[in-house]
């Protein structure tokens, strides 16, 4: 089993990171506290935790420490609230590296941040090193924010010359976006995505203003706090980790997803849904079935990107079930989908569902302070959908609503005005890439094949 390093870049990153390693830690039987193991739990036979974990001892036959394989980015406020957190003895102080505060959430300042570029790798060669093999990096990263577009970019063009061909996936976070108060994130977004189709394999959206949504309406909270979405965001890549980390059927490496969810290259911006979800205090007569569940997937309630899904179509489509789940509920479940026509796909994939499960307990280690209903059984989809294009499409509307002109002569003095005028350009395009993929047909495919 190949193991991955974690990338946190920004607030955005170091806040859900401080999240989702407490419930790694959990569900591994790891102690948050300290990484040492907890006595009270037993060891799981199908137990990968090395995957994201290194055995590390303090002393010579001292106890086992387990080390996060994960590295820190982030303004000297941020890396603070780390070593002050529940987690402050989990992670070594070699891997929190802290940024000059006066970045300013600006892309081209902290692009141009050469020194904690150079840490930032050299602490990533470290960690390759204490590997047997590295399978690819995860970047958690918000594309509005001044670390998480532009010394992520720096970042991302680094990667691709120190580490070659290893895969690598960012996790997203798009905020929400005011253009009257906060102009430069629209600026930051443009910059960050245009460079960012060309350096991941993988993008997996996550939308702020999503996760607002289903704090509100599903976890029933009176308003959306940044710890109610983080948790959201934390169960999502508990599931989509869980068949990395332990025995599973489907999606068990970044590469597997890339092979079953990406067509083409660039092509790789992934929409996902998650079910159910439910508030701790929520009284439930019985757990949903699976076919409630899988259609309760496909409802726009259940995604995390605030887009019609439905006005557009699949190029692939992977469902992931966990916990307590008989395969033939599951090929029921999907009879339904496809009867139902919820969704369509594109005419030279008309077939595109990909199915696994995981058989490991669901959300049996979710700490009281989430606040989240612990179920049986419960789902994850991940799609390639052309409804993407609705992102692309917006910020392109954004950019002729704000004075781009005189913020850059303010404070994206390192970045050229054609830069950016570039930047929208491939955004535009993508839009098209998108429309283009969605019309095309079996023959057309052939063709493109043929020359």
């Amino acid at each position: 089993m190949k193991e991955y390093i974690f990338l946190n870049i920004g607030s955005t990153g170091i806040n859900l990171a401080q999240s989702y390693w407490h419930l790694f830690c959990l569900e591994h039987g790891i102690s948050p506290n300290d990484g040492e193991p907890d006595l009270l739990c037993l060891p799981k036979d199908d137990d990968n935790s090395h995957v994201i974990f290194r055995e590390t001892k303090t002393i010579p036959y001292g106890p086992i420490k387990y080390t996060p394989r994960s590295v820190f980015v982030g303004e000297q406020s941020e890396i603070d609230s780390i070593r002050a957190g529940s987690c402050k003895n989990l992670f070594p102080a070699e891997s929190l590296i802290d940024c000059p505060s006066e970045c300013g959430g600006v892309y081209s300042k902290s692009y141009m941040l050469k020194v904690q570029l150079e840490k930032t790798i050299e602490q990533m060669r470290k960690e390759t090193e204490l590997a047997d093999s590295i399978e690819g990096f995860m970047l958690f990263n918000s594309i509005g924010g001044g670390l998480g577009s532009g010394f992520t970019n720096a970042l991302l063009e680094q990667l691709g010359d120190s580490f070659g061909k290893t895969q690598k996936a960012g996790f997203n976070f798009y905020p929400v976006y005011d253009i009257s108060s906060k102009p430069h994130q629209v600026i930051n977004s443009i910059l960050a995505l245009a460079k960012m189709q060309d350096l991941l394999n993988l993008s997996f959206v996550l939308d702020n203003s999503a996760l607002a949504r289903m704090c509100t309406n599903q976890l029933e909270r009176e308003s959306a706090s940044f710890k109610d979405m983080n948790s959201i965001a934390t169960l999502f890549l508990s599931q989509l980790t869980c068949s990395m980390r332990n025995d599973g059927a489907l999606n068990t490496s970044l590469s597997e997803m890339e092979s079953n969810l990406v067509p083409y290259p660039t092509i790789h911006n992934i929409v996902s849904s998650m079910a159910p979800l439910y508030p701790a205090q929520k009284v439930l007569e019985n757990d949903l079935l699976v076919t409630d569940i899988t259609l309760k997937l496909f409802e726009q309630a259940s995604f995390m990107q605030n887009i019609d899904i439905n006005q557009g179509k699949y190029m692939a489509c992977a469902v992931v079930y966990q916990g307590d789940i008989v395969p033939k509920d599951v090929g029921h479940g999907i009879s339904r989908i496809k009867t139902s026509r919820t969704i369509q796909f594109v005419d030279w994939c008309p077939t595109g569902f990909k199915c696994g499960i995981n058989y490991q307990t669901m959300h049996e280690q979710i700490p009281d302070i989430m606040d989240i209903k612990r179920v049986k059984r419960g789902a994850l989809m991940l799609g390639n959908s052309s409804s993407y294009r609705e992102f692309p499409k917006m910020f392109v509307q954004m950019s002729e609503d704000i004075n781009a002109l005189k913020i850059f002569k303010k404070d994206f003095e390192c970045i050229e005005e054609s830069d950016y005028d570039v930047a929208l350009e491939q955004l535009k395009a993508k839009v098209s890439d998108y429309t283009e993929i969605e019309a095309e047909t079996v023959e057309d495919e052939g063709q493109t094949e043929e020359h």
